[in-house]
């Protein structure tokens, strides 16, 4: 970033906006800004490699392998009607009203239901890349050492056995406070929190999907 230097503009010309213009016509470009924040995100953390978390950016997917080509990704997944009992529960105000509560399981229901057909989609174009693949929530929580021994060996990373004694943190039921381990309780849980009319809904309209991701 040698090449970005201070502006000889006046003050007005040197607002946030008017940064943001310039940088955006500089000979840097939107991958390099990325890279070098990535960097930089990894250093001030001590760590030796880098990472990064996007749930919300699995569209760019391509991007990243094109802008990085021997990076790995890694697709995490979970059964959607468990998702969608996790995030209808999560948004859920003591105040809300009758209505209020059915809004916001209706828009849950939607985004997550959009979510995993997207996601279905990326894997089926993905499944045959050497650097991608697909993590099951389900298979890491009954099989946690086989399943992170394959994900190290992906990575090129070694295993560690620290890695199966983890953290455990608050979930959308609880608070789960300084537990550590791998907990298999969630795997059934939206059992009890969704009716079977929704359910069964869920896997009408995730069916091809759901196929796709290893659900049926």
């Amino acid at each position: 970033m040698r090449s970005i230097r201070r502006s000889s503009a006046p003050a007005s010309a040197r607002s946030p906006t008017c940064r943001l213009i310039l940088l955006s016509k500089s000979e840097l470009g939107l991958r390099a800004i990325f890279d070098a924040l990535m960097r930089v995100h990894a250093k001030t953390r001590g760590k030796s490699g880098i990472g990064a978390k996007f749930p919300l950016h699995y569209s760019y997917t391509n991007t990243l392998v094109d802008w990085f080509p021997s990076c790995r990704i890694i697709h995490t997944t979970r059964n959607p009607k468990a998702v969608y009992a996790s995030q209808a529960a999560k948004y859920i105000q003591a105040n809300d009203g009758l209505i209020g509560r059915n809004y916001k399981r209706t828009l849950q229901f939607v985004h997550i239901n959009i979510q995993t057909a997207w996601t279905a989609r990326l894997h089926r174009q993905m499944k045959d890349v050497p650097n991608y693949r697909l993590l099951r929530y389900e298979d890491v929580v009954n099989n946690p050492e086989t399943e992170l021994r394959q994900l190290c060996d992906f990575l090129q990373v070694p295993f560690l056995d620290a890695m199966l004694n983890p953290n455990q943190y608050g979930s959308s039921f609880d608070k789960i406070g300084a537990s550590r381990g791998v907990d298999n309780s969630s795997l059934e849980r939206w059992r009890k929190t969704i009716s079977p009319w929704t359910a069964r809904l869920i896997d009408v309209l995730q069916k091809a999907p759901g196929r796709n991701l290893g659900y049926r």
